[in-house]
This record gives C-alpha cells, sequence and structure tokens, in this order.
C-alpha cells in the first residue's frame, strides 16, 4: 500500500523554496547594482576631467538616491548582516562625494579655511537678467570668475566689474559659447585656444597666490 504525503505540505514547501530562490537572486541583483553605480560615482568623480568620463560626473546625488534605493531592497530581502553592512558602508562612501553640496557648515567651513575664492558661473546666452548676475558675483566676493555662455551682450553688461579684477581674460571668439575670467591675482602665460576642430573655446592661464 502507497501512502502519499500532505499536498498541502508539498505546495508549501515547493513555494518557500521558489520564494528563498527569488530572495537570493534580488540578493545579486541589488548587490551588482549597487556596486556599479558606486564604481560609476567614484570614477567619475575621481576622474571626470577625462571627458568621456565627464559626462558621468554630474550625476552624483542621483547616484546617491538610486543606491539609497537599491539598499533599502536589500533591507527587504536579505538578512545577511555582511551584506547589510557592505551596502550600508557603500552608500555612506558615496555621500562623501555630495556631503559639501548641501551642509552649509561644511561649505563654509570650507571657504573660509581656503586661501583663495572661485566662482564658476554659466550665466546663459538668453539669459537677461544681467544686473541680477552682477550683483550674485559680487557677493560671493570670488578672487577668480569664470563665466560661460559670454555673448556681446554679457561682454557690455560686464565691463562693470573691471573696477573689481585686476586681470580679466576674453577668450578670443566672443559669440554664444564665450568665455571670461576675472582675477584678483595677475594672470599669467595665457593663452587662448579651440577644442578640436569645434569652435569652443578654452582659455589657460597660470596664477600665484599668497606670494
Amino acid at each position: 500500500m502507497i501512502k502519499f504525503g500532505n499536498r498541502t505540505d508539498y505546495c508549501k514547501g515547493t513555494v518557500f523554496g521558489w520564494s528563498q530562490r527569488m530572495k537570493r537572486l534580488l540578493t545579486y541583483v541589488f548587490c551588482l547594482s549597487l556596486f556599479v553605480v558606486s564604481l560609476i560615482a567614484w570614477l567619475s568623480n575621481l576622474y571626470g576631467w577625462v571627458l568621456p568620463i565627464e559626462l558621468f560626473s554630474h550625476f552624483q546625488a542621483q547616484y546617491f538616491i538610486i543606491s539609497l534605493f537599491f539598499i533599502l531592497g536589500l533591507l527587504l530581502v536579505s538578512r545577511d548582516q555582511k551584506i547589510q553592512f557592505l551596502a550600508i558602508f557603500t552608500v555612506t562612501i558615496i555621500s562623501i562625494n555630495i556631503l559639501s553640496w548641501y551642509l552649509p557648515f561644511v561649505a563654509n567651513q570650507t571657504a573660509e579655511n581656503s586661501n583663495l575664492r572661485v566662482l564658476v558661473y554659466n550665466v546663459y546666452k538668453n539669459n537677461e537678467s544681467h544686473e541680477k548676475a552682477l550683483a550674485m558675483i559680487r557677493k560671493n566676493q570670488a578672487d577668480l570668475a569664470v563665466l560661460l555662455e559670454i555673448n556681446e551682450i554679457w561682454m557690455q553688461k560686464l565691463k562693470q566689474l573691471n573696477k573689481a579684477f585686476s586681470d580679466v581674460l576674453y577668450s578670443s571668439q566672443i559669440n554664444d559659447r564665450g568665455i571670461a575670467i576675472y582675477s584678483k591675482f595677475p594672470l599669467e602665460n595665457t593663452s587662448k585656444n579651440l577644442y578640436g576642430k569645434s569652435d569652443k573655446p578654452i582659455l589657460s592661464a597660470e596664477l600665484t597666490i599668497n606670494k
């Protein structure tokens, strides 16, 4: 006589097995995704000056937010404390890249201890709020101001800054992609070039501070 087991127990065991396999799969997916996002965040932060990588360097805050979703998923599907610790550690490392952007006391402390105040400002060629932009530049009391997307109209408006800065360097082509550098320190070994075969200007200069 053959005795069959309880079908309900069999179904429960099957569902439990599938559930465990799904959790393991999701754990691998979340871990791999978190690793990839972290790698992109750190490489783009460390080597953002290389043009192809530079394209990914502008999304540090987004990388941090995405990593939070992945770590939340890991906390839900995995009870492995080692995996949870590594995930939290990874997110903490990513957050270091953006802490100074959003914590006022960190930014102020950095500014107070700095020997050089640098302002990089894309004025935007179609922006007609010239006085507001000039007021913002004066308010920040920058030692070095780099202004982007300068055109002929902006060139005329920016002449008001000549009194506050001892040296001024403009790109040779003043079009919608013009660049202007205003410095309170002497600019030396200046050069004006075009990027590759395009008409995008490049300015370079050397300056010495705290002689």
